[in-house]
């Protein structure tokens, strides 16, 4: 199942039905903070939160008027938290907090374009990435020159300017697609539909994330 907001990451509000809600004590990780929990996990027919997942966070947001925490991925589905139980069949209007996810969607989409620039023109491959709330680490197999740090700043300063379109493409776990991509392994639970994208013809990478349209 792909879920809505990796088919649009600029929907801000979704209607969809309660299908699941089941009473939970897992935690809520919070920028890699734990916070102990005791509330519901809810399970959507579909979903414009964010579910936490390939180095980008959850979001947050809202089912009607109930608070969503946290948002993990099971499978196909995605779980959200709130503190209060949904009954099955409810018809809620999801909202994101959109300020979190539009700067989740600038982090990621600048890893991406940073990782891309460092690996083809310097061979400086990412070996991890975390995102933060107010910073995002970029890990290298190598130590890098202030040179090096000069000519790609400068380079994704380029691209930036001339606002380089970020697409998303998908495809099936056996399509031929996926050679042009940076893979990285599949997760053993990935979901039948992969998710690759793409900034111009500088990059494609498999990514389950949130995404700008351009990198301007």
């Amino acid at each position: 199942m792909v879920f809505k907001c990796q088919e649009d990451s600029f929907l801000k509000e979704f209607t969809s039905k309660v299908v699941k809600c089941e009473k939970t004590k897992d935690p809520i990780i919070e920028y890699g903070k734990t916070i102990k929990f005791d509330g519901y996990q809810v399970t959507l027919e579909n979903t414009i939160l964010f579910p936490a997942g390939g180095g980008q966070p959850h979001d947050i947001g809202w089912l009607n008027d109930k608070e969503v925490l946290q948002v993990l991925r099971k499978g196909d589905e995605a779980l959200h938290f709130v503190n209060e139980p949904l009954d099955v069949g409810t018809e809620v209007t999801q909202k994101i907090n959109w300020d979190r996810r539009f700067d989740h969607m600038q982090q990621h989409s600048g890893q991406h374009l940073l990782s891309a620039i460092l690996e083809k023109e310097h061979n400086l491959p990412t070996t991890s990435w975390w995102l933060g709330a107010d910073e995002c680490h970029v890990e290298l197999a190598s130590n890098v020159s202030d040179s090096t740090i000069q000519a790609t700043e400068d380079r994704c300063n380029e691209l930036i300017r001339a606002a380089i379109p970020v697409t998303v493409k998908f495809c099936k776990a056996n399509d031929p697609d996926l050679a042009e991509a940076h893979t990285r392994g599949l997760p053993k639970d990935c979901m039948e539909t992969i998710r690759i994208i793409c900034i111009g013809n500088i990059d494609e990478n498999l990514c389950c994330g949130t995404h700008v349209s351009n990198l301007r």
